[in-house]
C-alpha cells in the first residue's frame, strides 16, 4: 500500500479544482487530501487494486506512515504567517487515522477553517478532527515544516521506543543558522513530545 498527498493550492484557502493524475492509475483527485493506493504484485508485473481517499482538510501532509497497528500517521505543515512570514498562523501537527477508519471514511482535519493557533495554542474554528500533537515552541526552540516521520523501534531505549520521530525542514533554503529544523519525538503513551 502506498500513501500520497495532494497538497493545497494555497497557503490559507481550500483548493477549488481537482487534480488529474495518470500513469498506473488515472483519476481526478481532490486536493488538500491524502490517498491510499493498493498495489497487487503479480510476480512479473504490478497492478493497482484500489485508490481510496482517506483524508481531507490538509494543507500539506508531507510526512506519512503506516504504523504496524494499521493506524495512519500524518505530519502536516500548517498555515504560514500572513503578517509575519517567520510566525506561522497555525501549528504544524501530527494527525492519526485509526486503522478501523482507514478507507472506511474520509477523515476531515479542518484546513483551512479549524486549526491550533501558533501564537496562543488556542483552537480556532470547528468542523475538523484535531491533531494528537500541535507543535508549539519548546523553551523558545521551534519546529516548523514536517519533512518526514519514522516510528521508533521497540528495541530503542525506554522513553523513545513507543512513539514516532518527526523531522522538520525549518528554514532549510534560507542558509545560515536554522533554528527551526528539530527532530521531535512524540510518545504515544505519555501523549507528549520533546525535541530529540
Amino acid at each position: 500500500e502506498v500513501l500520497f498527498n495532494i497538497g493545497s493550492q494555497g497557503n490559507n484557502t481550500a483548493s477549488g479544482s481537482a487534480v488529474n493524475v495518470s500513469g498506473l492509475v488515472s483519476a481526478a483527485l481532490n486536493p488538500d487530501s491524502v490517498y491510499r493506493l493498493t498495489i497487487t504484485d503479480n510476480g512479473a508485473s504490478v497492478s493497482p487494486a484500489s485508490l481510496v481517499q482517506i483524508a481531507s482538510g490538509l494543507r500539506n501532509a508531507f510526512g506519512l506512515g503506516f504504523h504496524p497497528s494499521g493506524d495512519v500517521y500524518i505530519a502536516e505543515n500548517g498555515i504560514d504567517g500572513l503578517v509575519d512570514a517567520n510566525i506561522p498562523l497555525s501549528t504544524d501537527e501530527l494527525n492519526i487515522i485509526p486503522s478501523a477508519q482507514v478507507g472506511a471514511t474520509v477523515v476531515n482535519f479542518g484546513f483551512p477553517n479549524h486549526y491550533v493557533d501558533y501564537s496562543t495554542g488556542s483552537v480556532v474554528g470547528s468542523g475538523g478532527t484535531l491533531p494528537i500533537a500541535a507543535f508549539l515552541p519548546i523553551d523558545g526552540y521551534r519546529s516548523e515544516g514536517p519533512a518526514g516521520l519514522a516510528f521508533a523501534p521497540s528495541g530503542f531505549p525506554a522513553g523513545i521506543n513507543g512513539g514516532v520521530f518527526v523531522g522538520f525542514h525549518g528554514r532549510g533554503f534560507a542558509g545560515g543558522v536554522n533554528p527551526e529544523n528539530a527532530v521531535v519525538y512524540y510518545d504515544f503513551v505519555a501523549a507528549r513530545y520533546f525535541h530529540f
